[in-house]
């Protein structure tokens, strides 16, 4: 994947000056998991460590898309460049992202690099390309923001229990993987901190929530019973006994194929 570069920036708040880690050249052939991060606005993010102001680094993009043939490029008006610095900027990124492509993955496109006047107009392409509505992009921003959260508040569990429990519809298969894609690019990133304190949360998800507890559950399940398989009687056993909705519900769909006439035969006799 390609590393992120330090650029200079200014907090237009408090005028502190420092570096930022900037993420010129998005591949999501090579990390797929770039794609939602830009799209949500959560690359190329400045965080000014005097008055912890956000803001948005103006840094030149390009954007590629290997399975779509897409290549995209955007220069911010803010750089304040000459049209021939544009296209040596362009040159140098485009070029960098092909010296990574092996020969005979070379195909014409990358030699057409679609240039896009704003950042806006550039995701507003890829979301049609990908058949992503706003509301989609929206719903993954939120999620991504109750990830945050929940790292914030580890050390709290109190806290943190209180956030699972007010958020229990959107902490789901999907935000498990989103927290898994989260690990996965922080570790890449040599940020071994932040893929620590992903992995801390992710262990207490499995704990705290339904669906952990149901995950949970579901590999213990296979674990156990890979090898020899399960019977009606290992099934019949773990729902007389458990109490958590969610292990039952993992029992249930680990079982579906076993649970006929004969296995409700059995569960009638063991109930009455």
């Amino acid at each position: 994947m390609f590393e992120q570069q330090q650029v200079p920036v200014r907090c237009f708040a408090c005028g502190t000056s420092f570096n930022a880690e900037a993420q010129r050249i998005i591949d999501v052939g090579e990390h797929s998991g770039l794609k939602m991060l830009f799209l949500t606005d959560q690359l190329n993010v400045a965080v000014c460590p005097t008055c912890g102001t956000e803001f948005p680094l103006a840094v030149p993009i390009v954007y590629h898309d290997p399975d779509r043939e897409f290549l995209g490029v955007y220069i911010p008006p803010e750089a304040e460049v000459t049209e021939l610095q544009q296209h040596q900027q362009v040159g140098e990124l485009t070029n960098a992202l092909i010296n990574r492509i092996p020969p005979e993955r070379r195909k014409a496109y990358l030699l057409q690099p679609r240039q896009f006047l704003t950042l806006e107009s550039m995701k507003q392409a890829i979301m049609e390309m990908e058949g992503l509505s706003r509301e989609m992009i929206e719903e993954h921003r939120q999620r991504a923001q109750l990830l945050e959260r929940m790292v914030e508040a580890l050390d709290v569990p109190e806290r943190l229990q209180a956030i699972v429990a007010a958020n229990e519809e959107r902490i789901d298969e999907v935000l498990f993987d989103m927290l898994s894609r989260s690990i996965e690019f922080a570790s890449a990133h040599g940020a071994s901190q932040l893929a620590q304190q992903f992995e801390r949360l992710y262990d207490a998800l499995m704990e705290m929530s339904y669906v952990g507890r149901r995950l949970r559950a579901q590999q213990e399940i296979m674990a156990e019973f890979g090898e020899r398989g399960l019977t009606r009687e290992d099934v019949l056993e773990q729902l007389v006994n458990v109490t958590d909705d969610a292990v039952i519900e993992a029992w249930v769909m680990a079982a579906r194929p076993l649970m006929d006439y004969f296995f409700f035969q059995m569960l009638y006799c063991s109930i009455y």
